[in-house]
């Protein structure tokens, strides 16, 4: 069976090297003995978890271990197609594409199965992990230093993890010269905080007065599908009912007796002198990426707010925000169910789905968020819950899957969606003010004031979208373009800085932002004042 999935040209595919992140290259030369089995044991078992969903425990459980030493199993050290982890990856896609639902009814009634009821909790639907997957490998908060039960390569497997983890420090910077490494770095570290659930749609480009355009794609778009999927369509939401069960899978294993430390926490630090440089970054990207940033971390680590002032050192700060039990990767199995769907929705792109999925679970690491073995059994953990949802009766999960395959066909064939009537244009307006936040005013309104109730002397810097490409009036109140002008061309999804000047005390001034296209005219009238309230949260 090995041998006939491999002959396949398209299924080869699914092999290549190519479709997973290049930290795939630590992982050693030593073949697998059982790497045949191990696939298919996995592969079966998905296939029999759909038809027999009562027995997901036993099923999963038996593939995890057959042919191997199960959760002893060393995570490192095998070679790329021999290694349980890849081929269990790609299992769960071969499970996708060759997935014929018309024969399930046919089974369960020979087997004297029935479909289950989907329930959000672990007892009762989701898999206990800790029977058949390997504990934390480390390190360790030191309460937790001593634990008995780490897997039998605990030892390597941390080793390995903090050798790829600097190889990714230095691989993934910012500031590299080359543009390719660098818009991999600004992808990840969207994928991972500013647009986590920017899966589809179209790119998203942020400009900075200090780096200039930084584009965010979408996870699965045209730049490595071939075609833009709606971010509000049938499949968009598809993937939205699975991602959250397949993150919710892990908490079995997501236990406070782990006590594993994140690579951003701690002692452990790999090439320390990068690493400062590396955490400013990484932040700042997040900060200005969300687009609500009021000041931004040097490279030497310490946060600076907007009037200049040096706050404090950032690793204090981020300190706080990691914490230990990073194993696994709730990111890592959000993505790689939503894989798995997408491969069923989509199969000719199933390779690319993979490899983009992927990519996003490396985000983790690039963010220091996770070790990459963290990543890696989230994305195993991903592939678990599909078969079961499929057999789930009470979520209309396939008649949502109908609905999805057809949507892709229309986009395959380039078929449009009939327009909404009068569609209309609309926008958002924010600003930021001394790290207290933003506030943000709705263009659909006749005329909609908000008011600020916080000191601020300075210039503000509003931001503005639109999701239609508009001619654009800026009157009033002094406020220009970042470039200074006041009217001009704004590109749909494509954020743009405003300059906004201060207003005294008791001073109010009026700003109106006329928006034009072929489907009418939108205007945002926008009252600057320092006094009433916003929903901000308290002074701080």
């Amino acid at each position: 069976m090995w041998n006939i999935f491999l002959r396949a040209e398209t299924n080869k595919d699914l092999f290549s090297k190519d479709n997973f992140p290049v930290v795939y290259d630590y992982w050693g030369d030593k073949e697998h003995e059982n790497s045949a089995e191990i696939f298919c044991a996995w592969l079966f078992a998905m296939v029999l978890t759909e038809i027999l969903p009562e027995q997901h425990q036993q099923l999963y459980k038996a593939a995890y271990n057959y042919c191997s030493k199960g959760k002893d199993e060393p995570m490192y050290g095998w070679d790329f197609l021999s290694d349980p982890n890849v081929l269990r990856q790609t299992a769960s896609i071969l499970y996708a594409i060759t997935r014929t639902p018309e024969a399930i009814p046919a089974l369960r009634a020979e087997l004297q199965s029935k479909e289950i009821k989907y329930k959000d909790k672990i007892d009762e639907l989701f898999l206990d992990l800790k029977d058949f997957m390997p504990a934390a490998p480390g390190p360790y908060i030191p309460s937790y230093s001593t634990r008995y039960d780490k897997p039998a390569d605990a030892k390597n497997t941390e080793k390995i993890d903090k050798k790829i983890h600097e190889y990714i420090s230095q691989y993934y910077n910012l500031d590299t010269k080359d543009a390719e490494k660098r818009q991999a770095t600004i992808q990840a570290i969207a994928d991972k905080e500013a647009h986590l659930q920017h899966l589809f749609g179209k790119p998203r480009t942020v400009y900075t007065p200090t780096r200039g355009y930084m584009t965010f794609n979408p996870v699965f778009g045209k730049h490595n599908l071939g075609i833009e999927i709606p971010d509000s369509g049938v499949i968009a939401k598809l993937c939205g009912a699975v991602g959250k069960p397949c993150s919710n899978n892990r908490k079995s294993l997501l236990e406070a007796n782990y006590g594993r430390r994140r690579p951003g926490q701690g002692e452990y630090d790999a090439t320390p002198n990068a690493i400062p440089e590396q955490r400013a970054l990484v932040n700042y990207a997040i900060e200005e990426g969300d687009g609500h940033t009021t000041g931004y971390y040097d490279q030497n680590g310490d946060y600076v707010s907007s009037d200049g002032t040096h706050i404090g050192d950032y690793g204090t700060y981020f300190q706080s925000q990691l914490y230990a039990n990073s194993y696994p990767s709730g990111h890592s199995a959000y993505i790689w169910g939503i894989a798995v769907i997408l491969a069923e929705v989509m199969p000719d792109k199933a390779v690319e789905i993979m490899k983009a999925a992927n990519q996003f679970a490396i985000n983790r690491t690039v963010a220091r968020y996770h070790w990459t073995s963290d990543t890696i059994m989230g994305r195993v953990i991903g592939s678990t819950m599909i078969p079961i949802l499929h057999a789930t009766s009470n979520i209309n999960l396939e008649k949502l899957l109908d609905k999805a395959k057809e949507e892709y066909e229309k986009l395959r064939k380039g078929i449009p969606d009939e327009p909404e009537p009068e569609e209309k244009v609309n926008t958002s307006l924010s600003y930021a003010i001394g790290g207290y936040g933003s506030c943000h005013v709705d263009a659909g309104e006749k005329e909609k004031c908000h008011c600020c109730n916080k000191e601020c002397y300075k210039d503000r810097t509003p931001a503005i979208t639109v999701n239609q490409r508009v001619n654009f009036t800026i009157e009033g109140a002094g406020v220009t373009t970042y470039e200074g002008t006041t009217s001009g061309i704004w590109e749909a999804n494509t954020l743009y800085y405003l300059k906004c000047p201060a207003v005294a005390e008791g001073e109010e001034k009026i700003a109106t932002i006329i928006m034009r296209n072929d489907n009418g005219v939108r205007v945002l009238k926008y009252k600057l004042s320092r006094q009433g309230t916003h929903d901000d949260g308290p002074e701080e």
